[in-house]
């Protein structure tokens, strides 16, 4: 009688102990907020890079392409936080500026390369290809070749006047042209009002009140500028009274009849 209940107690125990291993096991698999997670989710593992920009051809120096970068796992989720570094295969062409711009610098080819690297041999790497060709959009009229600043219309205010003109083609962002297609041309459209003067430095000198316009051209180009003489001549008027003479300015304007 007593073999037996030795043998049933171990049959309690063995199944007690079945149920605890099974109870164990079924935690492990599903862990609560008390549980251990035995398989956490690793981390993305970069697959690809894509860029923001496809090959482009820039027509002005001075100017800034800017390119994004997106690293993605091989399910295309982004991957943030990767530190990447941007190069020019031609710096003398397009200069980097850091944190994906780069600035326009002289006519030529160049890439932008885009290089992520996780130290442990694992490297991805996008490029885009970046043509610079520099183009004529306009003519900058002014007094000084130095200027930025272009003459919209001309005003003189005295006959015989002459003014210096510098006429330089410059791009889209202002830039003037480094290597000019053309010849600068000039004309007045009314000589007797306004006269050109192709001495060592380009001159346009009033001749007589009116109005004309000085027209710029450059290859397919042309610019037309509004040109007024419009000439003040000062008077001294005075009214003598007794021994008292007072006089004062007196501007007259000559206009066309």
């Amino acid at each position: 009688m007593w073999i037996e209940r030795t043998d049933e107690w171990r049959g309690r125990a063995r199944a007690s102990a079945l149920l605890m291993l099974m109870l164990l096991i079924s935690g492990c698999e599903d862990a609560g907020p008390t549980g251990v997670d035995l398989d956490p989710d690793p981390d993305p593992v970069p697959a690809s890079m894509e860029l923001s920009l496809e090959d482009v051809t820039v027509e002005s120096l001075g100017d800034t392409v800017v390119v994004t970068a997106q690293v993605v796992d091989e399910d295309g989720n982004p991957i943030s936080g990767l530190s990447l570094e941007w190069t020019s295969s031609d710096p003398d062409v397009l200069q980097p500026l850091g944190d994906g711009r780069f600035l326009t610098v002289s006519d030529g080819e160049a890439r932008i390369i885009v290089t992520y690297s996780d130290g442990d041999g694992r490297e991805l790497e996008a490029e885009v290809q970046v043509t610079v060709d520099q183009r004529a959009v306009g003519l900058r009229l002014s007094t000084d070749p130095s200027s930025e600043q272009p003459l919209a219309a001309i005003v003189f205010r005295s006959l015989g006047q002459r003014l210096p003109l510098s006429i330089v083609p410059v791009d889209a962002v202002g830039t003037p042209i480094a290597e000019p297609e053309f010849e600068v041309e000039w004309a007045v459209g009314n000589p007797n009002v306004a006269a050109l003067d192709e001495g060592e430095q380009l001159h346009l000198e009033a001749g007589s009140h009116g109005t004309t316009e000085l027209v710029l051209g450059y290859g397919p180009l042309s610019v037309t500028v509004p040109v007024e003489v419009d000439a003040e001549l000062t008077l001294e008027a005075c009214a003598s009274v007794g021994s008292d003479s007072r006089c004062s300015e007196v501007d007259l304007t000559f206009t066309e009849s």
